[in-house]
This record gives C-alpha cells, sequence and structure tokens, in this order.
C-alpha cells in the first residue's frame, strides 16, 4: 500500500489483513489516508471495531489449516490463537455433523481417498491423524492392516503433491514402530525437502490432567523446525472437574451378567483393601476421589486413579462408561464436559449433547496439549513469516 506512513508525529495507516481482503484499524489510521481506498469485501469501514495492532501475529494473518480424519477437530478446539479451516475431510456424517456445530462451519462428509491435493491448497498446516485400529490396544496382535496401509498412503501422496508449508501427523506411539505405515510417509517428506521429526510423548509431561501417549511427526517445508517445548509437572484430574461433580449423573454399575458384581468396581475394591493393608504403598486411596475408565487392558487390574495426578487415558468405546467414585460413596458418571475437560479442550468448545457420540469423538480426540505444544508452533511459525512479508510491502 502507498500510504504507509510512519514515524514522528504522523498517525500511522495500519493495515490488517484476513485471508485476502485488507482492513484498516480505524483507531489508529488517518482518515485522509484511506479515502477512496477500496478495502475489500465485505468492506469495514472507519466505525467498526478494530482488528488487532500492528506487529500482533494473531490478528495480522490467521492461520489456515486443512485436515483429514478430521473427527470432531479437537485440534482445531486446542489450537490457543486465531485461525482459519479450509479444509476437513470426516467420512462420518453424524461425526461431521457435530463438528460444524462445534466450530460453525458447513463441510460435507468426505472420505479420505476422495480427497484432491488442491483441497489443501492455501493451507499453512495439513493435519491428519489416521484411524488405525489394528493398532489399538482392543487388537491384541497389533498386526497392521491393508485398511491402514491405505490411509497412510493417501496421507503421502497428499504430502507428494500439495506440498504444504508445515504437516502433522498424530497416532497412537505404535504407528511410528510399523514401517509399512512410516516408510510411505517419511519417504514422502524426503523426496519433497522437509525437515522432519518424530516426537513421541505424554500430554501429562506437558500439564495434562489425562496420561495420553501419543507420536507426532511434525515437518516443516522450509527452514527450521519450532524448538520442543519443556515438559512442566500433570495436571490433577479432579481439579480440572470438581466444579462438575455434584451436578454429574449418578451411576451404579452393573456386572455382566445378572446378580453378578461389576467387575472393574470389585477391583477397585481390592485396590483399596491393599492401600489399607499396605500402609498406603501401593493401591487406591479410599479417602480420596477415584475415576475408573471403564475398560482396562490387564483383567485383573482397573484403569483408575486417585485425585491429585492425571487421569487414566480415555478410551473411545461407549461401551467403557468413566466414573468418580466419591470419598463419601456416591458415584458419578463423566459427563461430555467433564471428558472434554480431561482432554485438555476449552469451555467454549461445544461437546455433543449424545454422551456416546461425545464418548467416542472425544476418546479418538487430540489432546489439547499435545496441539498446543506440538502443532500449534508449526503455525505460530508461518504467521510470523506472513506477517514479516506483509508489513515489509507495505513499508515499500
Amino acid at each position: 500500500m502507498a500510504n504507509y506512513a510512519r514515524g514522528g508525529d504522523v498517525t500511522r495507516n495500519i493495515v490488517m489483513f484476513r485471508d485476502d481482503l485488507t482492513y484498516v484499524d480505524p483507531e489508529r489510521t488517518d482518515p485522509k489516508l484511506i479515502e477512496g481506498l477500496e478495502l475489500g469485501k465485505p468492506f469495514r469501514t472507519t466505525g467498526d471495531k478494530p482488528l488487532g495492532a500492528l506487529g500482533s501475529v494473531e490478528s495480522t494473518s490467521a492461520p489456515k489449516v486443512a485436515s483429514d480424519f478430521s473427527g470432531i477437530r479437537t485440534l482445531e478446539a486446542g489450537l490457543g490463537g486465531e485461525h482459519v479451516t479450509t479444509h476437513a475431510a470426516e467420512i462420518d456424517s453424524t461425526i461431521t455433523d457435530a463438528a460444524n456445530v462445534a466450530h460453525g462451519t458447513k463441510f460435507k462428509p468426505k472420505d479420505v481417498h476422495d480427497v484432491d491435493p488442491e483441497d489443501l491448497a492455501g493451507a499453512d498446516l495439513y493435519h491428519a491423524s489416521p484411524v488405525c485400529k489394528s493398532l489399538s490396544g482392543a487388537n491384541v496382535t497389533r498386526q497392521v492392516s491393508e485398511t491402514d496401509i491405505g490411509f497412510a498412503d493417501k496421507i503421502a501422496s497428499n504430502i507428494r503433491e500439495a506440498m504444504p508449508p508445515s504437516v502433522s501427523i498424530e497416532n497412537v506411539p505404535e504407528f511410528a514402530s510399523k514401517p509399512e505405515l512410516m516408510n510411505p510417509i517419511a519417504s514422502a517428506l524426503d523426496e519433497a525437502g522437509y525437515t522432519w521429526d518424530v516426537q513421541i510423548h505424554n500430554a501429562a509431561d506437558y500439564g495434562g490432567a489425562m496420561n495420553r501417549d501419543r507420536m507426532v511427526i511434525r515437518a516443516v517445508k522450509d527452514g527450521e523446525l519450532p524448538p520442543l517445548p519443556e515438559q512442566s509437572e500433570p495436571g490433577d484430574w479432579f481439579e480440572v472437574v470438581s466444579d462438575l461433580v455434584d451436578d454429574a449423573p449418578d451411576s451404579t454399575p452393573r456386572g455382566k451378567q445378572a446378580g453378578k458384581a461389576n467387575r472393574e468396581f470389585s477391583q477397585i475394591e481390592e485396590r483399596e483393601k491393599r492401600f489399607i493393608d499396605t500402609g498406603g504403598r501401593s493401591g487406591l486411596d479410599p479417602t480420596k476421589p477415584i475415576i475408573t475408565m471403564g475398560h482396562s487392558r490387564n483383567p485383573n487390574y482397573p484403569y483408575a486413579a486417585n485425585s491429585g495426578g492425571p487421569a487414566p487415558t480415555l478410551a473411545s468405546s461407549p461401551g467403557a462408561v468413566p466414573r468418580i467414585i466419591m470419598p463419601d460413596g456416591r458415584v458419578k458418571k463423566v459427563t461430555g464436559r467433564m471428558m472434554a475437560r480431561l482432554m485438555g479442550l476449552p469451555d467454549g468448545f461445544k461437546v455433543p449433547d449424545d454422551w456416546k457420540l461425545a464418548k467416542t469423538t472425544l476418546g479418538n480426540g487430540i489432546h489439547g496439549e499435545t496441539t498446543r505444544n506440538f502443532i500449534e508452533p508449526l503455525l505460530k511459525r508461518h504467521t510470523a513469516r506472513d506477517t514479516t512479508k506483509k508489513l515489509g510491502a507495505l513499508a515499500q
């Protein structure tokens, strides 16, 4: 823009960018400098609320996100800064509808195999969280399926053809140990000249109130990867949800057979007894709240934890019902909002009203601390570069 002035007593013409439109901050712009200037459509007038101040990365250039295997888009819910979603592919129509309600969008259900690399054009970040049921804890053999290999091949093809500025891929840690899944993606990143790494981490090591081990592939087309975040103390799951406990529905667990005790709660009672018998050296403290996730890989050990530290991992199966056992004997069902908080997502994120849908989508989602610590820095990196370029052009 030719009318950019700076220094001295001259009023600065501060221009904001949003997608391909140009806006002006009315609080910092001399009206004489913008008289007759086309500001883009829809227009912003000098009486409109300003978008931000010069030099503010978040306000001057909203980063663009494109995602495959999008689910309810917990990635976007976990992003701390402003962003725009340009593409979201999720094959399940019910989940797509829930994601649209949560984010105010109008995407249609789409099979990732039908995604054209052109759909990713203009995105600052391409993200994929492929569905890999063969790698879930419920699959004892952990054998990679042809479906999973097909998903990895499609991600590799999108990277190779679209070459987005940055890429992130999230999955369970076992993904990184499967050459059938890693090799296509690694080859695509190498051939396209990306700098990339693989980070396996636990969200609880970065402030999360839930243990959630995940793998994240980070890749950038130009320059260096953002520095790795510093670890921090885990959150306390009960502190995160305590204000919601009293209003949560009561939930009496049932055994699989009529007249039989619930196995999970029998295991918890055994762990409480062990705590007393060992003088607190092991087991579960019955004088503190206990959260149990409704499932366990070990048939003799409950997937449960006392308050004071992170909760166990949230699974996606609606049949695995998380509950909170209070010291006074009350048993409360963990609500959708509670699950979202444990997943590190803000209260502004709209959780599906249907509990089973909330459980499935959140259990398959990305923890907010994973997003903020490992993925969001990729977006901030490109936002800063775009802002520098645009402000430099204005000054000319």
